[in-house]
């Protein structure tokens, strides 16, 4: 039988982890800006935005390295331990059935829909730490960076759509079948 307990716990640090960014981390950089983080926007931002955070940074000088300390400690590990755990969980979708290729096939699957959304996400850190780093709010913004931070932003969050779309996909096949043999 298969041992699943490292890749729950892999799943429950991920979620730990994000929780600590979003709730306490993340709220504390935001009530200094007055505005929601610039890579916790869901939807892309207008055109003014990135200079609104701009501002805000500038208005905040604590912010700004309290930021980029963010994104070199618990951002930096966020997207790989959440592409890993989402491929473990495409894994486990199908983990324990007759077939364990199946479930190495699932779990890759899944991995391969995860990647493209951890390499969205570092490049939007990068773009973000590039746009409102102390040294470069020293300097004027750079408008080809400004431009980039949005797109950056939905593909980041399309990615990782898609990629919970495929582990959905992979549990409902696991329902229907485990639904099916009962019948």
């Amino acid at each position: 039988m298969l041992r699943l307990w490292p890749g729950w716990l892999l799943c429950a640090a991920t979620a730990g982890l994000l929780g600590y960014m979003l709730g306490f981390e993340g709220q504390a950089i935001s009530a200094m800006i007055g505005l929601p983080l610039p890579d916790a926007a869901f939807w892309p931002q207008q055109p003014g935005s990135v200079s609104a955070w701009r501002e805000a940074f500038l208005a905040a000088p604590q912010a700004p390295p309290r930021y980029l300390a963010l994104h070199a400690g618990p951002d930096r590990l966020l997207p790989p331990l959440l592409t890993l755990s989402l491929g473990f969980l495409g894994f486990a979708a199908l983990a324990g059935r007759a077939r364990p290729l199946m479930a190495v096939i699932a779990g890759a699957l899944s991995t391969a829909a995860a990647f493209p959304y951890m390499l969205f996400d570092l490049r939007e850190n990068a773009a973000a730490d590039a746009l409102f780093s102390p040294r470069a709010l020293a300097g004027p913004l750079d408008p080809m960076l400004a431009a980039a931070l949005p797109g950056l932003t939905l593909a980041k969050f399309l990615t990782l759509y898609a990629a919970l779309l495929v582990v959905t996909a992979l549990w409902i096949w696991r329902l229907r079948q485990w639904r099916r043999a009962r019948s």
